[in-house]
């Protein structure tokens, strides 16, 4: 064969294998929008490149299916995973509780029923049972690394993954219910994806062992591209979104499976803030700076009526009780220029103002709707909110409870050593509020507090 024939076959085998990949780099995969089971990987030639844009860390390295630029691996094999432990084991609990060691993009609470108690002792050892008529929880939490989701109960130090999963770099997640939930993260053209998930119990044959139920199976959908802020509306698996327009920010109502699309306001503000506790109402406010007013609204689901709430405060955020007769706010008031917490009455629009400094989104509700319980830092200077959101600086916390009609402030949580100085976000409560759930924003672990038997 000549050599110039040699150079063209080269040459040909070159720009082929370069155009493929280059091809591939720029495909962005078609996702199945319906409810079906997917992935949301491209099930055609690029899903088998063993490489992606994405930097994915998995915790099993076999038999991972490919990614599409969505990011979303089904890993089929998790052998020798350290942190799936299977079984229950009785414990005397810790009274502050590190749940996981892994970053956790979110967390879900929810109590056992009766027939979950009896088919857990079921599976327990004599000497393990725990009280037929005890009031337990289980917990779940999403790995910010890769969105895999561990198992874990408030009688046990054990956890189990039961949803292997993988879709990197996971910057928030939150739960409808026990099995079903919601993720956002960047794909590799750094668009903001919602992905909203369900877990069943079917069982993955290749998982399938004697005695054992196997990992959960994953279905999930994709809504709509780079939602500017969401919440959503636990046990009802509604979803409140804006989307940014040309001239103002459109409010949309949307069921977990991206149905039932509806727009119910909109507003023109930019960056905004929107809370979904209540059925029937939607609290919306501006993201403010040290600088800049507060602007709240409520904003009715079905009369699409936009109530403005005029309330003199900078750098102020707001949270609503679940009934709406008070709304929570930090900031600054017209009467003061030192950052304060104070509970504005929806009523009579009077104002209780208390002494704890902190950020309302560093605070939950009580069912009750009178009480709050907040992380209060040990020192909060006038432009410490700002560098906070910005991730400039922490914070070490103590954790009160606020009664808001009478305005104690009872200490429930002060930390004794250093291993305790807790940055505390996402603050969460179990039905008795015997325990108090948070993330460390310094780690982004996962803790629990029993506030009943603790000695603060």
């Amino acid at each position: 064969m000549r050599s110039s024939s040699i150079v063209k076959i080269i040459l040909i085998i070159f720009f082929i294998l370069f155009f493929s990949t280059l091809g591939w780099y720029f495909y962005e995969p078609e996702v199945n929008m319906n409810n079906e089971d997917t992935y949301g990987e491209n099930s055609g030639i690029f899903s088998l490149l063993p490489f992606t844009g994405n930097s994915i860390i998995n915790d099993s390295s076999k038999n991972n299916e490919g990614a599409g630029n969505d990011g979303i691996i089904e890993n089929k094999n998790a052998e020798n995973d350290e942190d799936q432990i299977i079984g229950v084991k009785k414990y005397e609990m810790p009274i502050i509780r590190q749940i996981s060691n892994i970053p956790t993009a979110g967390a879900f609470i929810q109590e056992l029923a009766r027939e979950q108690i009896y088919e857990i002792n079921g599976r327990m050892k004599e000497n393990e049972k725990i009280d037929n008529e005890g009031i337990y929880s289980e917990i779940r939490y999403v790995s910010m690394k890769n969105n895999h989701v561990y198992q874990t109960y408030d009688f046990t130090l054990d956890s189990k993954r039961i949803s292997n999963v993988t879709i990197p770099k996971i910057f928030d997640a939150q739960f409808f219910d026990i099995d079903n939930y919601l993720i956002r993260y960047k794909n590799n053209f750094n668009l903001v994806k919602t992905y909203s998930i369900t877990l069943s119990d079917k069982v993955l044959k290749y998982e399938a062992e004697e005695n054992d139920l196997g990992e959960k199976r994953f279905q999930g959908i994709f809504l709509p591209d780079n939602i500017e802020d969401f919440d959503i509306l636990s046990n009802q698996k509604k979803i409140a979104y804006i989307k940014k327009g040309e001239y103002e920010n459109k409010v949309f109502l949307i069921n977990n499976k991206g149905g039932n699309q509806v727009e119910i306001g909109s507003i023109e503000l930019n960056e905004m803030n929107i809370i979904f506790n209540n059925p029937n109402k939607l609290f919306i406010s501006n993201k403010t700076a040290n600088s800049t007013n507060t602007l709240s609204f409520v904003l009715g689901i079905n009369d699409k009526n936009l109530e403005i709430i005029n309330y003199p405060i900078k750098a102020g955020y707001g949270l609503p009780n679940y009934d709406f007769s008070k709304i929570l706010y930090s900031g600054i008031n017209e009467y003061s220029d030192k950052f304060k917490l104070f509970v504005i009455s929806n009523n009579d629009r009077s104002t209780r103002i208390f002494n704890s400094k902190t950020l309302a989104d560093k605070c939950i509700w009580s069912k009750d709707n009178i009480n709050i319980y907040c992380a209060i830092p040990a020192y909060l200077e006038k432009d410490g909110p700002d560098d906070w959101y910005k991730g400039k600086k922490y914070f070490s916390d103590e954790i009160y409870k606020i009664n808001t009609n009478n305005g104690e402030e009872e200490k429930v949580f002060i930390p004794k050593d250093r291993t305790h100085l807790f940055d505390i976000t996402d603050l969460n409560l179990n039905n008795t509020e015997r325990y108090i759930y948070f993330k460390d924003k310094k780690t982004d672990f996962y803790w629990s507090i029993n506030i009943e038997n603790i000695d603060s």
